[in-house]
């Protein structure tokens, strides 16, 4: 079954104060100076042009959070940014047994990324294959959560829930600091019909998490 992740154990929350120092060392280092004025690439476009494929994509364990590593190729023979918020989430459709997932932030493999002070981005140079980390969440409530061992394909997102992510996508984009990563999934679970009683035998959520839950179904 899907099991949700403690908020002791969870493994990247919606919140970028844990990847403050990745995020100093990246923006400042020498071999990687600072931007002054990027342009940072939306992930769902920029697949869809063609300048970037998504070589692949697995689960590690975790049903939300930091839940899918992948790898993304710049097809180009120049430098691409890529905003960390996805404006469409990506829907992975597991090739196993295991649950789907929607994708809608993506970071470095190390969790980190770097900024101009208006953009958070990863930059992928030319023709490079980057291993990346998307912070997904469970679309299938019964069954279990993705293994290493299963690989998923991309597909558009249920429309049912596509709405319910943007919400989703542009609470985080505007509070970048604040862990939403137990509303978040109560939401996409109460969006499939799913009662707070059911999901409380998955996942520990509090009044306050449930009322922001809602509040991304409007």
């Amino acid at each position: 079954m899907c099991v949700g992740v403690p908020r002791d154990q969870q493994t990247a929350p919606l919140s970028r104060t844990h990847l403050f120092v990745i995020f100093l060392i990246l923006s400042f280092a020498p071999t990687e100076p600072t931007h002054a004025q990027v342009v940072a690439h939306d992930l769902w476009g920029a697949i869809f042009k063609g300048t970037v494929t998504l070589v692949e994509a697995r689960g590690n364990g975790a049903s939300s959070g930091a839940s899918v590593e992948g790898i993304l190729e710049n097809t180009t023979a120049g430098e691409l940014h890529i905003d960390v918020f996805l404006s469409k989430p990506l829907f992975l459709v597991n090739r196993g047994a295991g649950q789907n997932m929607l994708a809608i932030q993506v970071y470095r493999r190390d969790q980190g990324y770097r900024s101009d002070g208006k953009n958070s981005f990863i930059t992928l140079k030319p023709r490079q294959r980057l291993p990346v980390t998307f912070v997904a969440f469970c679309v299938d409530f019964d069954k279990e959560n993705p293994r290493p061992s299963e690989t998923f394909a991309m597909s558009s997102p249920p429309a049912a829930i596509e709405n319910v992510m943007r919400n989703i996508i542009s609470f985080a984009r505007l509070n970048p600091d604040q862990d939403i990563t137990v509303p978040a999934q109560v939401a996409v679970w109460l969006a499939q019909g799913k009662s707070p009683g059911a999901i409380t035998d998955k996942l520990n959520f509090s009044p306050i998490d449930e009322r922001l839950a809602r509040s991304f179904l409007q």
